[in-house]
């Protein structure tokens, strides 16, 4: 008798316990990041600054792409410096290769952020994963009014990235320090970006066969919505959050032109709160 008592206590704590403790992942674990073994910098004014990730979507099939959706985004690149990073999401009909046009830009993480964050086609883009005036995606024509629409004056978080490179294999070490109390679980993403490829795209009514593609989109490190910064996401501002991880590039990207983007992410509103790249051969 009192073994089946014990028996039924266990069960029930089991079922509190689980209840009142269930951690949604994917989260950081011991077998999802390895040993961070960089010694990082103080974090600087820049980092704290509050910088917007723009996600343009697009395609090599997409006649509209270059002039509203490529050139407008290098304007507003150009007009707000490092403070604006670019990610190029080759996703939808208009992405997918052809005869004409052999090369794949398309990822599975591409097209997971397209189903979540777009519906309305190429070229359209997202920022900071917010929506201006109430919706998203929008046309080339809002972009610069979405951006002005977000407080940048806010120090959420800094971000500081190392990367290690061993020919194709990347070692990713990062360090975000929280800046301001965070009420929701908090995830950080870590994306793989190739610049630079020459490839073609139709532009209007002609193919252009040697086409500089930029920010291409490449691969998601730990998911396409990251992982949480500790066991359960929640963080505790003036605390720094260390991860690290290895990736291995596609033998065929140039490394060269290879970038990590890290976002921080609020699990429950979506918002993008803080956002930081760096180019890997900086750091060799």
């Amino acid at each position: 008798m009192k073994q089946w008592v014990i028996v039924i206590s266990l069960c029930i704590c089991c079922v509190f316990f689980y209840q009142c403790e269930k951690i949604e992942g994917p989260y950081i674990s011991q077998e999802d990041a390895i040993e961070t073994t960089v010694d990082f910098p103080e974090y600087s004014s820049a980092q704290m600054q509050r910088h917007i990730l723009a996600e343009e979507y697009t395609g090599q099939s997409c006649s509209n792409c270059p002039t509203n959706g490529h050139q407008p985004m290098q304007r507003l690149l150009e007009q707000y410096g490092d403070t604006l990073i670019c990610i190029s999401i080759h996703a939808g009909v208009q992405a997918e290769p052809s005869a004409e046009i052999p090369n794949d830009f398309t990822t599975s993480v591409g097209d997971e952020l397209y189903q979540e964050f777009n519906d309305a086609g190429t070229p359209m883009a997202v920022f900071n994963r917010v929506p201006y005036n109430g919706q998203y995606p929008l046309f080339y024509n809002k972009w610069n009014l979405a951006i002005q629409a977000i407080d940048r004056t806010i120090q959420t978080a800094a971000i500081q990235i190392i990367t290690e490179v061993n020919g194709h294999q990347l070692t990713i070490h990062t360090k975000t320090t929280i800046l301001s109390e965070q009420e929701n679980p908090i995830k950080l993403a870590l994306y793989i970006v190739e610049d630079s490829i020459v490839s073609p795209q139709i532009d209007r009514d002609q193919l252009i066969e040697n086409y500089i593609h930029r920010h291409v989109l490449r691969g998601a490190v730990n998911g396409t919505f990251g992982t949480f910064l500790n066991g359960n996401g929640r963080v505790e501002k003036d605390k720094s959050y260390m991860y690290s991880k290895r990736y291995s590039c596609d033998v065929n990207w140039d490394m060269n032109h290879i970038h990590v983007v890290a976002i921080l992410i609020n699990q429950t509103t979506r918002e993008i709160l803080q956002v930081a790249e760096n180019k890997v051969v900086e750091n060799r």
